[in-house]
């Protein structure tokens, strides 16, 4: 007699005989609306040993769902194309942001690439990131959860934060006064509602701005950042408060920050290990550093509007 096959709900076969593998894959899309519905919470709890998911084309995603706490194990976390996704649901009258759960405990990578058009807000990120992405977010205002995308100076950490912090192991101290305590590569095109991106801790090593049309601030202590990339950000003021020494830098390139002021070191250590350096359609940099200058000759790429430029 032949053995019938049974299958899982997501149509995987299930041997009877032996012990199942863990879910660690999924990709949701069209048709998913009953994974948000108040009666799914079950369902999210199969899924603890996930580490890789993936929206694309859900239209069911559209507030950042509290069945994400379920996620405990979850790595990477991919978002295409998800036109209704806003952020966070209002929230109830007289509840402060801060009581938000910290979701996704364990995420490592943040994609959210192609249209999202409606959203507004990323969710309150943990500790534990180290790579994000962000794409075409024409409506986006807030990268990191708005209670963490504001200076933190002289204030304490939530309990959360900090229990996450001290999960991860061999930090310095330096790096444990910052929120992102991981984050080493952050990536942000096209968000043109986007005014500043704030705190941004030191363990990050590249930063990549595009076309964000009213970025006006970027801050943060940057001692170990090895790539700078700003293109097409005509508002963006200032960089004098990403503070340290571009001791590591390896790579500067401005284009198309009208508005920009001088903002580049001049301390010996500085440009050490520079190796490219592009500055174009920026008219407010009229000089460079005479640190830098020295530096000119041995660099491997060089492109500069050099007319802009004074020597003396």
């Amino acid at each position: 007699m032949k053995k019938q096959c049974v299958y899982d709900m997501w149509g995987a076969p299930i041997n009877e005989t032996g012990p199942r593998s863990p879910l660690t894959r999924l990709e949701l899309g069209r048709g998913c609306h009953f994974l948000f519905h108040s009666t799914a919470l079950a369902v999210w709890t199969c899924f603890v040993q996930l580490q890789d998911l993936e929206f694309i084309y859900c239209d069911a995603l559209v507030y950042w769902p509290e069945e994400f706490q379920s996620l405990v194990s979850l790595r990477n976390l991919v978002i295409w194309d998800c036109y209704s996704l806003i952020g966070y649901a209002r929230a109830v009258p007289g509840q402060p942001a801060s009581e938000r759960s910290q979701l996704l405990p364990n995420l490592e990578s943040l994609d959210i690439v192609r249209d999202c058009e409606s959203l507004v807000e990323v969710f309150n990120v943990p500790a534990s990131l180290k790579k994000m992405d962000v794409r075409r977010c024409p409506y986006l205002d807030s990268i990191f959860g708005k209670q963490q995308d504001k200076p933190i100076l002289n204030q304490e950490p939530s309990n959360d934060v900090m229990a996450s912090i001290a999960a991860v192991p061999q930090l310095s101290s330096s790096t444990r006064d910052h929120f992102l305590p991981c984050l080493e590569s952050l990536r942000i095109r096209m968000c043109g509602s986007l005014s500043e991106v704030l705190n941004l801790p030191p363990s990050l090593r590249e930063i990549y701005i595009f076309q964000c049309d009213k970025l006006q601030l970027l801050s943060g202590q940057l001692y170990g950042l090895r790539i700078l990339d700003i293109e097409l950000c005509p508002e963006l003021r200032s960089l004098e408060s990403v503070s340290g020494e571009l001791q590591t830098l390896e790579c500067l390139r401005l284009r198309g920050c009208e508005s920009l002021a001088p903002f580049l070191p001049d301390a010996p250590p500085a440009y050490s290990c520079l190796r490219e350096l592009a500055i174009t359609h920026c008219p407010g940099i009229k000089s460079l550093p005479w640190s830098l200058r020295q530096r000119l000759d041995s660099l491997e790429v060089k492109v500069l509007a050099l007319s802009l430029f004074t020597w003396s």
